[in-house]
């Protein structure tokens, strides 16, 4: 079975950034491709076949991706390469590691009617009418605090799972602002605030949709612009402006069609 630096070499420069979870860049080998989740041990992200071996897959790294244990339970085992490709760049998301945290808030609105993000929104807003930066770093360290609080007694995980499942976690965000409505005080150690302040939890309130007055600018994905795109795959621009077809090009090239494709839409 080839190792996790040599599958992620070998769709490196064949596959586009920007229509994965991951950026090359960011250490992909140790990410899942999806949802951009980090191990600290490459290989407790796990090598996915895109068309399985039941199927007749092959174990080349053309064959394929890495992923973590919860999505790979939830790839596609079809006999066609290419729904590997459109699941990983059609469910991944702009920022690591919270796909676990977009399908909480879907099962919050399914649950309880009304979208999570609003509701955070609304309790920040009543705490903090100011919501400076301040504000929003203390309000996440208590959220976060509250969460932890919740976690063991009121839950539990699934055999086998690994992880605290989505319908939970949204049991979890409705108990947590349940407890902020009710909370008077809000205070933190001026210590733990001044480590706040040099790691700013901007990128939280970002992806909940908290605005912020004074607010950082927050660390997602980057992946490449449209000229380092055509600079990079300039092999595929020249085909394509020499009237090559998308599946003369993937012969000659060995890049995915995906890549093809995002280069004909920016021609």
């Amino acid at each position: 079975m080839p190792s996790h630096i040599t599958i992620a070499s070998y769709w490196r420069d064949k596959v586009y950034e920007g229509d994965m979870g991951i950026d090359w860049e960011d250490e992909a080998h140790k990410r899942c491709w999806r949802c951009g989740r980090i191990s600290k041990n490459r290989n407790v992200t796990q090598r996915c076949h895109i068309i399985p071996s039941s199927l007749g897959g092959a174990n080349k790294p053309e064959n394929l991706v890495l992923l973590c244990a919860f999505c790979h339970r939830e790839a596609p085992n079809v006999n066609c390469k290419d729904t590997m490709w459109a699941w990983i760049k059609n469910t991944s998301t702009a920022f690591y590691d919270t796909l676990r945290y977009l399908m909480a808030f879907e099962a919050y609105e399914k649950i309880y009617g009304v979208k999570f993000q609003s509701e955070v929104q609304k309790v920040f807003v009543s705490k903090f009418p100011e919501q400076t930066t301040s504000d929003n770093q203390v309000f996440f360290e208590v959220f976060g605090q509250i969460y932890g609080e919740k976690l063991t007694p009121n839950t539990t995980i699934h055999f086998g799972e690994g992880q605290t499942n989505p319908s939970t976690k949204a049991f979890l965000l409705r108990e947590v602002l349940l407890a902020l409505k009710g909370k008077t005080e809000w205070t933190i150690s001026k210590e733990r605030l001044k480590e706040l302040e040099d790691k700013s939890n901007q990128v939280l309130a970002d992806f909940l949709g908290i605005e912020t007055k004074g607010k950082s600018v927050p660390k997602k994905r980057t992946p490449m612009t449209k000229d380092q795109l055509l600079k990079k795959h300039n092999d595929i621009k020249e085909l394509l402006q020499q009237g090559s077809t998308t599946s003369e090009i993937v012969k000659l090239t060995g890049k995915s069609s995906s890549t093809v494709y995002k280069i004909q839409k920016i021609l």
